[in-house]
């Protein structure tokens, strides 16, 4: 259905929203959950997003639960005592959940001489953590492109087994990286640095790593992290990807 002229703008701005943003006294009007509260469709605004486990070649669909703590419907998955409460800022036109990260690293892990060792580095531009219960890619600044290629990806692309490109999105241009399926193979996957933010208001460290990243589509492997091309960013936007592993 397209909208009026008069309210185009105005509806342009939540496109694709169910209405899960967090309620503030500019958007609380259209928040899905309280609208059937207020309708008294529903007993409580207790909502949650429940996800399947990950498949590197499969979107999987999740579950919104309304209604009911997840260690009610879910005991085997959820406890309740490893429940976290966190404040959420309120910013103006915001329509993220975001969440503060005390800090964030990369860690890369070899072996020389039959001997592990490892080799990391730091993200001290990476000031926020950004739930996008919609999302299926996680979105990150232009300065982790630059540490895993660094780190990582600079071989392959002199190989030129992995490659990448700038593609058009709204105000800015999105770095995606892809891989050759043939060439890139697991081997390749386990040499992928692990990426870490510590949260220690969620109670410690969160994990992405080779695992949670690549996604194979027909001759490519795709990488599930797109690159902002901006200079100044500073959250990182997580998805299903990480919702699938952290529950």
């Amino acid at each position: 259905m397209k909208a009026p002229k008069s309210d185009s703008k105005k509806i342009s701005n939540y496109c694709g929203i169910l209405g899960l943003s967090y309620p503030n006294s500019k958007n609380e009007n259209i928040n899905f959950i309280k609208e059937l509260y207020r309708k008294s469709l529903i007993e409580s605004t207790l909502w949650s997003v429940d996800f399947p486990d990950i498949d590197e070649d499969t979107f999987k669909n999740g579950n919104i639960i309304i209604g009911e703590l997840p260690h009610i419907y879910n005991s085997k998955d959820y406890k309740e005592n490893q429940y976290f409460k966190t404040k959420i800022p309120q910013k103006e036109g915001s329509k993220s959940w975001e969440i503060d990260i005390d800090s964030g690293s990369i860690i890369k892990k070899y072996y020389e001489n039959t001997h592990q060792k490892q080799i990391g580095t730091s993200m001290p531009y990476l000031k926020k953590l950004s739930i996008d219960f919609g999302s299926y890619m996680m979105y990150a600044p232009k300065e982790l492109f630059e540490q895993l290629k660094d780190l990582y990806f600079d071989n392959l692309f002199d190989s030129g087994i992995c490659d990448y490109k700038k593609i058009k999105s709204d105000e800015d241009k999105i770095i995606v990286v892809f891989c050759n399926k043939k060439t890139f193979d697991k081997n390749e996957k386990l040499k992928f640095p692990s990426i870490f933010f510590d949260v220690q208001e969620l109670g410690g460290t969160f994990e992405l790593n080779y695992k949670d990243v690549f996604m194979t589509r027909k001759d490519k492997v795709f990488l599930l992290i797109a690159f902002s091309s901006k200079e100044v960013e500073n959250t990182i936007k997580l998805g299903q990807i990480f919702l699938y592993k952290y529950l």
